[in-house]
């Protein structure tokens, strides 16, 4: 794979990353995965999709649709990789809060002063929150039950796979 591949895949992939900030910075959309896929993926696609036209018919020639080709897999990694992660970097981390504190502080933390700056009911209640934004759970209104939407059954089995196929037994990480 040669340099200009990999130069394109990564400003491509900075440009979207770059429109994603000013975006969520304007307005944070609700479904957040969902508004992920579009930018990341589905407008990218499109816009490949048209570029393999141009050059296909000699409009665009300073790739070859070859090296289009490789340009989209890469893009597609780096964005599948960030979609992947994205949802770990936004959430409130207890990990992040306690390496910040612990680190601003001028003198030895004590662990019970640790304790009671974490909260776990919010750890839970966002993440739940997140989970029903995206669709991917269902809360009963009556008990308060949660049960996985299609589109987290459909989730939990591609990572039930996924942790299957790399070795992972459950609870392992």
């Amino acid at each position: 794979m040669d340099m200009q591949v990999i130069g394109t895949s990564l400003l491509i992939f900075s440009v979207i990353l770059l429109i994603h900030i000013i975006y969520w910075r304007l307005s944070k959309p609700k479904k957040q995965i969902k508004a992920l896929f579009l930018i990341f993926i589905i407008i990218p696609l499109f816009i490949s999709i048209v570029a393999g036209l141009f050059i296909m018919i000699n409009i665009i020639m300073f790739v070859s649709l070859s090296e289009l080709l490789l340009i989209i897999i890469l893009y597609t990694a780096l964005s599948c990789a960030y979609i992947q992660t994205y949802p770990a970097i936004q959430a409130w981390s207890p990990s992040l809060l306690l390496v910040n504190l612990i680190g601003s502080s001028k003198e030895p933390i004590k662990l019970e002063k640790l304790r009671d700056v974490i909260d776990e009911n919010k750890l839970i209640k966002d993440r739940v929150i997140d989970l029903e934004t995206e669709g991917l759970i269902h809360i009963s209104k009556q008990n308060k039950s949660i049960i996985l939407a299609l589109k987290g059954k459909i989730l939990a089995a591609f990572f039930i796979i996924y942790r299957r196929f790399i070795g992972l037994k459950p609870g392992e990480g």
